[in-house]
């Protein structure tokens, strides 16, 4: 019974959670990158942006305007800057409800690479530190919870580590939030 439970996961795992993976712009200088991502495509899992002076409006042919979707934040850190965030807010103006997409690069040679992405319901809190590492806060929701509010703050720490060429959290804390309900 329980290796047919585990054929049946595994199975099915792929088509588990949300669609595909967010992602950014492949082709990122890591000199004056915000100069392009003003200008950049970015695939979310609302659908695909294209970003003119920051900005896009996402919205099914026929309808007005569904998404909006702002280049919120870009921000070089690190030793010598070769780490890049950037954040994409989109705002779903003709209901309820915000994400927040988070995007880590590293520079290699002379272009920026994808190292970390991650999409958060009512945004995130990101932190940067002085070297190669930062902190993210996010709320998290229980099982009772209204979707308005979650009544738990996670805090977790990454830093960078070379031999995988990924960040790894390292630290993770939660405490209770106040929520009325």
């Amino acid at each position: 019974m329980t290796k047919l439970l585990l054929a049946i996961l595994v199975a099915f795992m792929p088509f588990a959670g949300n669609a595909q993976a967010e992602s950014g712009p492949s082709q990122l200088p890591c000199r004056d990158p915000t100069s392009v991502l003003r200008e950049a495509v970015f695939t979310l899992d609302i659908g695909t942006a294209h970003l003119h002076d920051g900005k896009d409006c996402l919205a099914e042919p026929g309808f007005s305007c569904d998404w909006s979707v702002t280049l919120r934040r870009t921000e070089e850190w690190g030793v010598h800057q070769r780490f890049l965030l950037v954040e994409i807010d989109a705002d779903h103006v003709s209901g309820t409800g915000q994400w927040e997409s988070v995007f880590l690069y590293r520079c290699q040679g002379d272009m920026y690479v994808s190292v970390f992405s991650n999409r958060f319901l009512y945004g995130a809190k990101v932190e940067l530190g002085a070297n190669s590492d930062f902190w993210l806060t996010t709320g998290v929701w229980r099982r009772n919870d209204p979707t308005c509010c979650p009544s738990v703050e996670q805090r977790r720490h990454y830093v960078w580590n070379n031999g995988r060429r990924r960040f790894v959290a390292v630290e993770s804390s939660e405490k209770p939030l106040n929520v009325r309900k």
